[in-house]
């Protein structure tokens, strides 16, 4: 009984409802990004059990500010907010609209990431530099192709002459 009246009260001091215990308890193990599945250990940890953040620290082995952190997006921005990602838990413009983007991309291929950067501004308004935009196409499966330039200048007389006297021996003999 004792037992069941902790456990209510640490509910209520993190505003948590069993779905949502049920939500966390399943993606710290389940999601696909490391970083996430310690936040939302952390926000477990800290609703179900009630440990300090110290103690936190200690079993999952992250720093007493990165506790805080995480339970401060958790009270300002519900489950939700503990998904996002980027610099100080922010989502990256670029990836708010990344399914026009992706779209467009494997409708029209670039060839080059200037292309890109270009198409994306015009797509979005965002203009972002080319590392960051290589990692992005990087990150949605899109890869680089080095590409070998087509010569200039062919001499087709060059050529049928090469081809008749080179290599059509070389292929005889084979």
């Amino acid at each position: 009984m004792q037992n069941e009246k902790n456990t209510s009260r640490m509910l209520t001091e993190m505003n948590l409802t069993e779905a949502e215990i049920r939500v966390l308890n399943d993606e710290r193990f389940a999601y696909p990004c490391p970083k996430i599945q310690k936040r939302f250990h952390t926000v477990y940890l800290k609703s179900a059990y009630g440990y300090s953040n110290v103690e936190i620290c200690r079993i999952l082995d992250i720093h007493r500010n990165s506790v805080t952190n995480y339970i401060k997006m958790y009270r300002e921005k519900g489950i939700e907010g503990l998904y996002s990602t980027g610099y100080h838990g922010s989502v990256s413009e670029q990836e708010t609209g990344k399914t026009g983007i992706i779209e467009d991309f494997k409708n029209s291929p670039v060839c080059t990431v200037k292309q890109a950067i270009q198409r994306i501004k015009d797509l979005t308004g965002i203009e972002r530099k080319p590392t960051q935009v290589r990692a992005f196409m990087h990150r949605h499966g899109f890869k680089y192709r080095k590409l070998s330039p087509i010569p200039g200048k062919l001499n087709p007389e060059e050529q049928k002459q090469f081809f008749e006297q080179k290599l059509q021996p070389v292929i005889d003999k084979a």
